[in-house]
């Protein structure tokens, strides 16, 4: 509708957060849109122009030289140099008489160069000439429009930079589209001002105001010792130059040019698929990050970090710990688990990175925050590039042993027979138990599991299977805790048992795992609640 509207001039600016992928989706869609819609209407031209880094209207006007060079190049190309002869002859005087008796293949040369060996002919050929005048003489500019995407990196001025694009609305009849993430447009021209602003207030000259404290005791600002707190530096900063000036004052700037704003919200599951499918990654890495989209687009919810350079950049990262991650030896039974942890700690890590995110003070969201499982290794990977293997190791090997050896699978044997062996048959009970001797024998079960391996074997004796089981059970655990390097005591506390007897029978065989436990480590022991509470210790413990 923009443009096709004719009932008044004014510019187009499409606002968004940094990195939420506004230049990718002008270049990848809207500028195809444009191209088809002006098919079929005016057949203007849209050009693409990056106004990063710009200093002044000059070096913009060069940027906009740039994109012409094609339809130049083709212009001069379908000519001989009897059709270009009279071209010549319309050129401005001035120019006409700074150029050389061979101008014709030094503009041919100029269009089909790199901008840096551009410059230099341009330098030679036509010096003094601005190219920006000398190339707007050749095309109508309200056949093309603009797109000016970076307004935030630019370094002109914003006024100056506004009045030039507003000459290009009124004047010259072009349409445009401005990309910006225009919160910071604002605050780049308060924050360039701010050095002056410090350096001023600190004038002994002035007088401030009396400041009324929490005792209802007046005093002045100035202090005795000539020195002055940063907060009240930057009170005093405000006091006399209100940020509400500046942002009024930009607000009219634009109000003149820009006539409508619209706000770009990517739809970032898609454009983070689109991004992982655009990498050559391993197959397998792929799949797992596609599985988590739902949990990134949460974390970047939780942080208020919508920005897909940071995917990017993660990507990156999360490939390479990947790929140092396949060089360990890892238990199949725990390996879908780290690549989860790891795929999601990097992921946290890069988002907290870029958004220099700083951990909360508050006491009970900082023990929320501490709690997560981290590795410090990937933490150091992401912010600064460096891998330390052993580190990484273990990180991993630590996050396996409290996280994962420390917690039993809804699908280990162990839970599958002990919720589930009424409803099945001998032969599936005798296959589950096998499973479970299997991989007790490898000692992949943590010491507290233990009890509920003899609860359930005492339960299986008891309705008929095999008294066999529990003796050989019982000599693998004390085999694994004999071999232990740090055997924990398993609990004897059966308060959920209500049958005396068959208490009795688990308890003695607990009794016998915990005395081979208390043999081995001389710094295992009972201890009551009230013993705990009565040590300095006493939260850890």
């Amino acid at each position: 509708r923009y443009l096709k509207d004719d009932s008044y001039q004014y510019a187009i600016l499409i606002d968004g957060e940094w990195g939420c992928g506004k230049t990718y989706f002008v270049k990848h869609i809207l500028l195809d849109k444009i191209k088809e819609l002006e098919q079929d209407s005016n057949k203007r031209t849209a050009k693409y122009i990056s106004l990063y880094g710009c200093k002044t209207i000059q070096d913009i006007q060069e940027a906009m030289v740039w994109v012409f060079a094609e339809e130049a190049k083709n212009f001069l190309a379908q000519r001989t140099t009897k059709h270009i002869n009279p071209i010549i002859k319309n050129i401005p005087k001035y120019i006409k008489q700074k150029a050389p008796n061979n101008i014709e293949p030094a503009i041919g040369n100029i269009l089909s160069t790199s901008k840096k060996i551009l410059n230099k002919v341009r330098e030679k050929f036509l010096p003094n000439v601005n190219v920006f005048e000398f190339t707007s003489d050749w095309f109508l500019m309200k056949d093309f429009i603009f797109i000016f995407d970076d307004l935030e990196r630019c370094d002109c001025p914003i006024n100056e930079l506004f009045g030039f694009i507003n000459g290009l609305v009124e004047h010259e009849n072009t349409k445009v589209i401005l990309i910006a993430n225009e919160k910071e447009i604002s605050m780049k021209e308060l924050h360039v001002q701010k050095e002056l602003q410090y350096f001023l207030v600190l004038n002994d000259r002035i007088e401030w105001k009396k400041k009324e404290d929490s005792n209802n005791h007046y005093h002045t600002y100035n202090t005795n010792n000539g020195k002055i707190k940063i907060s009240e530096l930057e009170e005093r900063r405000r006091l006399l130059f209100s940020d509400e000036i500046y942002d009024s004052q930009y607000k009219k700037i634009r109000e003149k040019l820009i006539g409508i704003t619209l706000h770009y919200q990517p739809n970032v599951r898609e454009i983070c698929k689109q991004l992982i499918s655009n990498t050559s990654l391993d197959n397998t890495l792929a799949k797992e990050l596609n599985e988590h989209i739902d949990i990134f687009y949460d974390y970047m919810n939780q942080y208020s970090h919508h920005n897909l350079r940071t995917f990017q950049f993660y990507i990156s990262k999360i490939s390479y710990l990947c790929q140092r991650l396949s060089e360990l030896s890892i238990d199949d039974d725990y390996f879908d688990a780290v690549m989860s942890f790891l795929i999601q700690d990097c992921f946290i890590w890069a988002i907290e990175f870029k958004s220099e995110f700083k951990p909360p003070t508050d006491e009970w969201q900082k023990i929320h925050y501490d709690v997560r499982p981290k590795s410090i290794a990937v933490k150091k990977y992401v912010e600064t590039g460096e891998f330390v293997s052993d580190d990484f190791k273990s990180d991993i090997n630590k996050y396996i042993n409290e996280q994962l050896r420390e917690k039993l699978s809804i699908n280990d044997p162990v839970n599958q027979l002990y919720n589930g062996y009424y409803y099945h048959s001998q032969e599936w009970c005798e296959k589950q138990i096998k499973n479970i001797k299997d991989r007790l024998t490898d000692d992949k079960y943590p010491f507290f599991v233990y009890q509920k391996i003899i609860i359930l074997l005492q339960r299986l004796i008891d309705i008929g299977f095999s008294s066999e089981y529990l003796n050989e059970f019982k000599s693998i655990m004390l085999n694994n805790i004999n071999n232990s390097n740090n055997p924990v005591k398993i609990d004897s506390d059966l308060f959920f048992v209500e049958d005396k007897v068959f208490k009795e029978k688990v308890l003695s065989q607990l009794r016998e795992l915990n005395n081979a436990i208390a043999e081995k480590s001389d710094l295992s022991k009972e201890k009551s609640i009230i013993d705990i509470l009565n040590g300095s210790d006493w939260a850890h413990e």
